[in-house]
């Protein structure tokens, strides 16, 4: 199989690259041809200062412009769009935040039509952080809030993958010609696409797995829940690093 993992890696979040890359390398579908597809607004000296030339696998990196928060998560879907004739030819389209890490081999168990997980935060939840807005396009139905999903992992066959884009793309563009920003971005744009077109493939939160959480280890404890890290989402300043 032909996999494309893209990652958005603009303004400091470039420092968490080498690692992820590292990760990927050693955990993620050994057996596929995987090539990352990194955007970045970093310059080319910055990129070969990162000590890439051991990754195995191919990448690339294609220029985009650094936003302020949200934007710069809010429009990664125009990314990916402005991008598509350039992209490598793929079977799946994965999405990881490129601050995380794989810790665990990642196999065959990930691929579907539509791959999601289940957010870290909300496993067996009645309250799910959905948009509320009803003139927001990301706005889920009371009688659609059936899961939440995290943002920071998912993967998609190609051309599910591209008929998610172009929603995402309008959906945020009308939202944006209207003064509305959905409450958590382009994660609730995706719960949006996937209410109505529900994943194929659903995850634990293994694959969502935050670090030094601890509000949220005991919410897993007192549900009986115990999950065992297969991606972890790295812990970090958020405003230092948004900044």
């Amino acid at each position: 199989m032909k996999i494309n993992i893209l990652i958005v890696a603009t303004g400091k979040y470039i420092d968490f690259l080498p690692q992820l890359l590292e990760s990927a390398d050693k955990h993620f579908l050994r057996c596929h041809d995987v090539k990352y597809c990194i955007f970045t607004d970093a310059s080319e000296k910055t990129i070969r200062g990162l000590s890439l030339a051991h990754i195995g696998r191919h990448w690339r990196c294609l220029k985009v412009e650094h936003k302020p928060w949200p934007h710069a998560t809010l429009k990664r879907f125009h990314f990916f769009q402005q991008y598509k004739d350039e992209l490598p030819k793929a079977d799946y389209f994965f999405y990881i935040d490129a601050d995380t890490r794989i810790m665990q081999p990642i196999g065959e168990d990930v691929l579907g039509k539509r791959t999601a997980v289940q957010h870290c935060g909300y496993v067996d939840s009645i309250d799910m952080p959905f948009e509320n807005n009803i003139k927001s396009m990301a706005f889920v139905p009371h009688n659609k809030r059936v899961a939440y999903y995290g943002g920071g992992f998912w993967g998609f066959e190609a051309n599910e993958f591209w008929n998610l884009v172009n929603y995402a793309v309008q959906a945020i563009d009308f939202d944006e010609e209207n003064g509305i920003v959905p409450v958590w971005h382009d994660e609730s744009v995706l719960n949006k696409y996937l209410a109505a077109n529900p994943p194929t493939v659903v995850l634990d939160p293994s694959y969502h797995y935050p670090e030094n959480n601890q509000h949220i280890y005991n919410k897993w404890a007192k549900a009986g829940k115990r999950y065992d890290c297969k991606i972890l989402l790295l812990d970090k300043n958020h405003e230092e690093v948004r900044g």
